[in-house]
């Protein structure tokens, strides 16, 4: 799956709003694990170990900052990577617990539902991320993207079942058909024997 956060330094919300997290200024501690958190999630590989790296980093950021949606949702992020689908979503539930309308939040929801292939719960996060991006014409013309290939594979995929639906009752038919034809055939045929000699009465 790709990740589109896309998230930087200055973009940290606290949970109280979009302003740059008090917490930023507490210590070094917490800088240095942000500033390790964001190196690792922009440079990383594809490396398990480096995946791995980039997971450890993040965590340390959200442990020394834990009301912070930007890095729950970059944890979550990071655990996308490593295939840890069921730890994303619990981060992405608590970036919104944060923030309800955290946009990279929401729009991680709905990917992982796209994972499961549960297209309406993936419809349903995007129409709400899109919502929360009407000031970002970058991150609106992302989502609008993503949700229309969502409506469309939902639109296609009742459109298959409407052929198969109609599939299946012309074969239902054609078997009536069949066994209407196969007994008639068994039906012996009588033979009458008309003599030309005999007048009718």
């Amino acid at each position: 799956m790709e990740r589109t956060l896309g998230l930087s330094a200055v973009q940290l919300g606290s949970c109280e709003g979009r302003e740059p997290a008090p917490a930023l200024l507490a210590g070094p501690a917490l800088e240095l694990a942000q500033i390790k958190a964001f190196d690792s999630l922009n440079s990383v590989s594809a490396a398990p170990a480096d995946l791995a790296v980039a997971r450890q980093w993040t965590a340390v950021a959200v442990s020394r900052d834990p009301k912070n949606p930007a890095l729950w949702t970059l944890l979550a992020g990071a655990e996308v990577d490593i295939k840890a689908y069921g730890l994303a979503r619990t981060d992405y539930d608590r970036a919104l617990s944060c923030d309800k309308w955290y946009t990279q939040a929401l729009q991680g929801l709905a990917q992982l539902a796209e994972t499961d292939h549960d297209w309406s719960r993936a419809i349903h996060f995007y129409r709400l991320a899109l919502t929360t991006a009407v000031n970002d014409a970058v991150m609106s013309a992302s989502l609008r993207a993503s949700l229309s290939a969502a409506e469309g594979h939902v639109a296609s995929v009742a459109a298959d079942a409407r052929s198969r639906d109609r599939s299946s009752l012309c074969h239902a038919e054609c078997r009536n058909w069949a066994k209407v034809l196969t007994a008639a055939a068994d039906i012996p045929l009588v033979a009458v024997s008309i003599d030309p000699r005999r007048k009718a009465s």
